[in-house]
């Protein structure tokens, strides 16, 4: 199935990975990532951090993914997940995973905004924001990577997952 939003409590292991895009211009924020990810009760089997010094000020977000995502292949992992280091994940992250899932996501984001001090609610209508975006490598064949400076690479992958989906 390519919507797992509704998933249960796994009861075996299983190999996935996470792949988190960095530009090298925040540490702080690439440390407490990987605080995160070392805290997780469900541990990924490994945790790609792909460092690339930005060439210039443009979005360059999908080098980032793509390599990645050829790093999970390459070690015969199936399944990733896209963790951005400048958001906050609870341990029990990927506690609940539907290992049949070819796509996974949260159609909202919930955030904390600063100025009003409180905890908002943003939908995502037909997609997932990348950083809750997990999916088998393995669905991308056929999948035409947008270009580099591609500001909404979610959008394209669920645009793709929505025209490939098994039924």
């Amino acid at each position: 199935t390519i919507w797992a939003i509704h998933i249960y409590r796994q009861s075996f292991q299983m190999e996935f990975a996470t792949i988190t895009p960095d530009r090298g211009d925040r540490p702080k924020f690439l440390e407490h990532c990987k605080w995160q990810l070392s805290r997780m009760n469900t541990k990924p089997a490994k945790s790609y951090f792909i460092t690339m010094p930005p060439k210039n000020g443009e979005v360059d977000l999908v080098p980032r993914i793509q390599a990645g995502v050829e790093l999970a292949r390459q070690d015969g992992i199936d399944l990733v997940f896209i963790i951005e280091n400048d958001d906050f994940m609870p341990a029990t992250y990927f506690d609940n995973i539907d290992p049949a899932a070819e796509f996974i996501g949260e159609f909202g984001t919930v955030y904390y905004n600063l100025k009003n001090r409180e905890y908002q609610h943003d939908p995502h209508f037909g997609h997932s924001s990348l950083f809750t975006t997990g999916f088998r490598t393995s669905s991308l064949d056929g999948f035409i990577w947008p270009k580099s400076d591609e500001r909404f690479l979610d959008i394209s992958l669920w645009a793709y997952a929505k025209r490939t989906r098994k039924r």
